[in-house]
């Protein structure tokens, strides 16, 4: 279950949408698609360097498991589904699939790029308070401005663009 709002930078109009919620929360990792003949997971990860990762993780390692709280900031979140990654270079931020596993041979979390420069990004957690003010949560403190002028005045759209979905 989720949130899709729509983002505008109060100076110049840029607008984007930023998917908050869980998507996918309702099977698990490595259950099996009876449609695909896989595991959930190869519908929603869409690089195929990540695909190769875990593919090789479960041919090398024993035990492997979906590591559920891979973050204590992440507490309430569920192991896996949408996330949003930050870029502190331009300001992007990108939906991308979250997920960890961990087995004898340690633990894996996916690396993501920016779609926009392709910097490499950081995991966030963002927060709509009741005011409309966002709040990034994150493992170290991060800034969020708009990708095209850099401002830091952001606006999430109370109406605008604001589904639900499942």
């Amino acid at each position: 279950m989720g949130e899709i709002y729509g983002v505008t930078c109060s100076k110049c109009d840029n607008s984007f949408p930023v998917n908050i919620g869980h998507g996918m929360a309702g099977c698990g990792f490595f259950e099996i698609d009876d449609g695909a003949g896989k595991p959930y997971f190869y519908s929603y990860i869409e690089n195929d360097q990540t695909l190769a990762d875990i593919e090789n993780i479960l041919k090398a390692w024993d035990d492997v498991t979906e590591d559920n709280k891979p973050h204590a900031w992440r507490s309430e979140w569920f192991g896996h589904g949408s996330a949003q990654y930050l870029c502190q270079r331009c300001g992007q931020i990108d939906n991308n699939f979250f997920f960890a596993i961990k087995g004898s041979g340690g633990k894996y979390m996916p690396t993501y790029h920016c779609s926009s420069c392709n910097n490499k990004v950081a995991l966030v957690e963002l927060k709509r308070g009741e005011s409309g003010a966002v709040t990034i949560k994150s493992d170290k403190p991060r800034k969020w401005h708009c990708s095209k002028c850099e401002n830091d005045k952001l606006i999430i759209d109370k109406n605008a663009n604001h589904i639900m979905y499942d």
